[in-house]
């Protein structure tokens, strides 16, 4: 008798279908499972013959075949464990033929038969939500995460018997109603760094506040402790709540992951990444086989921080292009193709020069130009066409850092942020983007129309700088963000200024 248990197989941020067959026919006794599976995969046999006998389920005399369908693809991981139980059993006729229908199973298995926690429990439930199954098995660990899928059944099991019994009674489970719609986006700004803590460096500031406002990247150049990590940290704490579609997708990639709480598992803050110039190639992006998902990937819809950039070697980068541009990551390897999603807010910071020194007006930079140009020629200019703000970050004197100042704190710079991002949603209502950063050509030719005086200063500055038409079009949505956070209609010469204030590529390239 064959038998049939559907499940689901990973594959990075790509959640599939699974068919688990299972046959047993007469003949001399073995336990073979084909389909394309992993290592962990191959070794369910052992969990599950020591399973079966720990819950007093006999295992079948004779020869047993697991099919993994579709046998194309590859099927990773433990996940497999339960439903490749519950089809040997439903050959044995333990479990009848109609129960196993409409319902989807999950779950690892110990040797004792207990129901251990997998990662992608959220994602899953989703895609067979999509396939027409509305009740799912999950181990009782996974709960809590399988909840915020609205509209479905869950059942939940601590052991294989308990989840055989659930099976063959057409347990219902529980109704998950809204979903993660219950769980409200958390506002608060009071557990990051905060903007207040932050002693003058106060164009550096304004610049993250238009980052924020327009979704941009940005990059800080400057000495070593000026502050430039510091800075980066705040970004988060400025940014808008996280929408209800935000928070599912992003919990979706960290289930995944392996990176949620099991008692909290809905991600509502944006995530905040930070990597270092020692990050390696498959530490950013992610791929490989089996596929691990990347930094780029788990600071999507948040912000990804590059500290120390410029030491970080070329190759690493320059991947950094693609995402920057496409708000994805594609992997290939022997005719393997996969897209994961990397759509963050980008921040760096680097130091010019060796010393620090190039850009601070009290201390002599002695660094050569041939040094110089070393440190900053990694930043190519496709890559750096590519970051909206370019600004320099200078030391804060003493007596300013002394000096009881009250700084803005970022709770009242998010509340502009906020206001200028809902100009911009309702602005482009409708399109395939939502903030200034990520216009298109036509919507930048019809929505960023400078004044006389405007355009008269984006030539003459243009000319001068001999911008590549990234650059220009990068110019003109920095000046959108700008006359947004003003509630301006129109764009002015004097936003056109402050846009160019933020392009300390021109600066560099006097020295290199």
């Amino acid at each position: 008798m064959v038998s049939g248990v559907l499940s689901f197989g990973t594959n990075g941020t790509k959640v599939f279908p699974v068919t688990v067959e299972s046959n047993i026919s007469r003949g001399i006794p073995e336990f073979e499972i084909i389909g394309m599976g992993d290592a962990a995969v191959k070794e369910s046999r052992k969990r599950i013959w020591s399973a079966f006998g720990n819950q007093a389920f006999s295992f079948p005399l004779g020869k047993l075949i697991v099919n993994l369908a579709p046998p194309s693809a590859k099927k990773g991981g433990t996940v497999l464990d339960l439903p490749i139980a519950i089809s040997i059993l439903a050959s044995e006729g333990v479990i009848k033929e109609p129960a196993l229908k409409d319902i989807a199973v999950m779950g690892e298995l110990s040797l004792e038969g207990k129901l251990r926690p997998i990662n992608g429990i959220l994602p899953m439930i989703t895609e067979g939500k999509k396939n027409g199954i509305n009740r799912f098995l999950v181990p009782k660990e996974n709960l809590m995460e399988a909840l915020l899928c609205p509209k479905v059944y869950i059942i939940t099991a601590e052991n294989l018997r308990e989840a055989v019994s659930e099976i063959a009674t057409g347990s219902e489970g529980v109704f998950t109603g809204n979903g993660y719609e219950n769980y409200m986006p958390d506002e608060s700004v009071f557990d990051r760094a905060d903007f207040a803590n932050v002693a003058g460096q106060h164009e550096c500031k304004r610049a993250l506040e238009v980052a924020a406002a327009g979704g941009h990247n940005i990059i800080l150049l400057g000495a070593a402790g000026c502050g430039k990590s510091m800075l980066a940290e705040c970004l988060p704490s400025i940014l808008p709540p996280m929408t209800y579609d935000e928070c599912a997708e992003t919990t979706a990639i960290y289930s995944l992951a392996g990176k949620i709480k099991r008692n909290v598992p809905m991600i509502t803050k944006r995530p905040f990444r930070k990597v270092f110039n020692t990050v390696s190639a498959r530490g950013l992006t992610g791929g490989g086989r089996p596929v691990t998902i990347g930094e780029m990937s788990l600071a999507h819809g948040g912000v990804l921080f590059f500290d120390e950039i410029t030491e970080a070697d070329t190759k690493i980068i320059e991947l950094l292009k693609e995402p920057l541009e496409t708000g994805k990551i594609t992997h290939t390897l022997l005719g393997y193709n996969e897209t994961m999603p990397a759509d963050f807010m980008f921040v760096a910071a680097a130091n010019p020069c060796k010393c620090g020194n190039l850009f601070e007006n009290g201390d002599r930079c002695n660094c050569s130009r041939a040094q110089i140009r070393s440190r900053i020629g990694k930043l190519s200019i496709p890559f750096l066409d590519r970051i909206d703000l370019q600004v320099i970050a200078r030391r804060v004197p003493i007596e300013k850092m002394a000096a009881d100042i009250k700084e803005e704190s970022s709770a009242d710079i998010r509340k502009r942020v906020v206001v200028a991002r809902k100009i911009q949603e309702e602005r482009y209502k409708g399109l395939s983007f939502k903030c200034n950063a990520h216009m298109s050509r036509a919507a930048i030719e019809k929505y960023c129309k400078p004044d006389k005086a405007g355009i008269e200063l984006l030539m003459a500055a243009s000319d001068e700088s001999e911008f590549s038409m990234r650059s220009y079009e990068k110019i003109l949505r920095v000046s959108r963000t700008i006359a947004d956070l003003e509630n301006a209609e129109n764009i002015t010469a004097k936003h056109i200024g402050e846009a160019f204030q933020y392009r300390a590529l021109d600066k560099i390239k006097r020295y290199v």
